[in-house]
């Protein structure tokens, strides 16, 4: 027969041993305004306040945001632009920054790193097309500082002591491990995109871009053995209906969620967290996300 002995000790790791990062993807903040005037959302402020929820739960020491963060189709030379979505970019600006002041606030001494994506390059690719002299603009009592319309100045990112890496495709190395980007595969099918960034990769990755929740990994050969890599995409923060510009009707494959890396002197751990209608579950925790608009309207003093 065989005797079972009780477990009684805890865990032996230290929990100061572990470094914890938080990757936001892509929320694609916007709006389309109705002929009533009233600005419809194209992000999902339930699945943005659960990343919130967790930001005060487990205050990383790094938060890395994937880019995307903004929509911007009012400056999109790519695609037409229908007339609810233009004049919608100062609201925009405004719901990111007060976004990104809760994450400063929750993690005062964490680093942030925000990554820009092919949505955020959308200024900078319209302004060189219509009127170029615009990208080197800056104010007069400020001309060695950033140009008047780029993303970090659009967002006071300065104020936030957020740290911006472009131009689109920049690339974070966290802790010399895990290549973070912002990413440019697409893969239509579930699976395929990771599947396709792990079989030319020697290292970790992670991407947004793709709005789906993936993760493929593999054992590599390394001097003195082997080791484990991963590539993974945490998805998306913004609604999955038809309200996001691009979905003409049909309905896409993409699914909600975040990014955690973990790290002790064993290595690193990738993971992500789905998002599930505006809940997740996390250490035994289940974080319901909130409707924050009416502390955005009052911090803020616009209507949303």
């Amino acid at each position: 027969p065989v005797s079972l002995r009780k477990r009684t000790s805890p865990p032996t790791t230290p929990p100061n041993s572990l470094k914890t990062c938080l990757v936001i993807p892509d929320a694609q903040v916007g709006f389309r305004r109705s002929p009533e005037g009233d600005l419809e959302p194209l992000h999902d402020r339930l699945a943005m306040d659960v990343v919130l929820q967790v930001c005060v739960e487990l205050r990383p020491s790094k938060i890395v945001i994937l880019g995307d963060m903004l929509d911007l189709a009012p400056w999109s030379t790519k695609y037409s632009t229908s007339p609810g979505l233009r004049f919608t970019t100062q609201h925009s600006l405004v719901e990111l920054f007060w976004f990104l002041g809760c994450l400063r606030e929750t993690c005062p001494d964490a680093e942030i790193v925000y990554l820009e994506g092919n949505h955020e390059n959308r200024i900078e690719r319209a302004l060189k097309e219509k009127v170029d002299e615009a990208l080197d603009v800056r104010p007069a009592n400020d001309p060695k500082g950033l140009p008047s319309l780029s993303i970090p100045r659009l967002l006071s990112l300065d104020s936030l002591d957020i740290d911006y890496r472009g131009p689109y495709g920049a690339s974070y190395w966290l802790w010399d491990e895990v290549r973070i980007h912002h990413g440019h595969v697409v893969r239509g099918n579930s699976g395929g995109t990771t599947s396709a960034i792990l079989n030319n990769s020697s290292h970790s990755q992670i991407v947004g871009h793709i709005h789906r929740v993936e993760s493929h990994s593999k054992t590599i050969q390394v001097a003195g053995g082997s080791k484990i890599i991963t590539a993974m995409s945490p998805g998306c923060l913004c609604r999955l209906d038809e309200a996001v510009p691009g979905f003409a009707g049909k309905p896409k494959n993409w699914q909600q969620g975040f990014g955690l890396v973990h790290k002790d002197e064993h290595g690193v751990a990738v993971t992500s967290i789905p998002i599930l209608a505006g809940r997740a579950v996390l250490n035994q925790k289940v974080f319901v996300g909130e409707d924050y608009t009416d502390k955005l309207v009052e911090d803020t003093g616009l209507k949303f």
